[in-house]
């Protein structure tokens, strides 16, 4: 017998059955690619789970290629996530601009962010976690848009683990200035002319969207003017993942030079 995803259990077969009486068979590919043997996992999924998760290396997300939870689908557990490149769905069955519905288990204090553009760009669209099993049957305006994904903080409260992305054109697209953490090396930035910006020199004058996630009492400024002068504009933190798509609609588009912590 063979499956149409992958996997023929001629090759190699496997049954177990998990302290929740959850039935989970294996199958291997036939032959090997790239020196490795391909091993798929076919498990039930569940309507609800007592008690709801509170671990994050229980959850998973599962994405359906039709509404209504139907067609082929791919299946993201945490623990392993690491194993694919969820950067580029082209990479990921060829699953790229196919997802249009979804099911969810994930801790109450984190999501799963998914992407309309390679590389986490573009619109986002949060699987916000309940601890139980979620859904959602049609994806509608995001129907055929994902990209790309990633499991993150729902709220972060430490600065170590904040993350400011500035984008050279609105709705987070073209090229991205990335700052982590909080440490005055990595986020005092003067002179955007002279950062270097996905292979590129110059970054001065370019920011038109911002994505960021900072803790609830920093602030992080951008300046109209090298070394931290002239007009500025604030990114609040209030440990979420905040937004500006279009720096036109706050008058400061294409005009920051540098930028830190205030």
């Amino acid at each position: 017998m063979v499956c149409k995803q992958g996997g023929n259990f001629d090759a190699g077969a496997g049954v177990y059955i998990d302290g929740r009486r959850g039935l989970f068979v294996y199958a291997v590919d036939h032959w090997r690619r790239n020196g490795k043997v391909k091993i798929n996992e076919f498990r039930p999924v569940p309507a609800s789970v007592d008690p709801p998760i509170t671990a994050i290396g229980r959850a998973w997300v599962e994405l359906y290629d039709d509404k209504h939870f139907k067609d082929r689908s791919v299946m993201i557990d945490y623990i392993d996530h690491g194993q694919r490149n969820y950067l580029d769905y082209d990479k990921v069955e060829g699953f790229e601009d196919k997802t249009s519905s979804a099911k969810w288990l994930i801790p109450a204090d984190w999501q799963y962010r998914l992407f309309e553009n390679k590389n986490f760009k573009g619109r986002m669209m949060a699987l916000n976690g309940t601890g139980n099993v979620s859904s959602k049957s049609d994806f509608g305006g995001w129907n055929d848009n994902v990209s790309s994904s990633r499991f993150g903080k729902k709220t972060i409260t430490r600065i170590s683990e904040a993350g400011v992305e500035l984008y050279d054109d609105r709705d987070f697209k073209d090229r991205r200035l990335t700052i982590r953490g909080g440490s005055a090396a990595a986020t005092r930035l003067q002179n955007y002319k002279k950062l270097r910006v996905e292979g590129k020199r110059g970054f001065g004058d370019k920011v038109s969207s911002a994505r960021w996630q900072i803790p609830k009492g920093y602030t992080y400024r951008l300046y109209e003017d090298h070394k931290y002068r002239g007009k500025s504009i604030a990114l609040v933190g209030n440990g979420a993942i905040n937004e500006i798509a279009n720096f036109r609609n706050r008058n400061f588009n294409d005009k920051v030079s540098s930028s830190k912590y205030s």
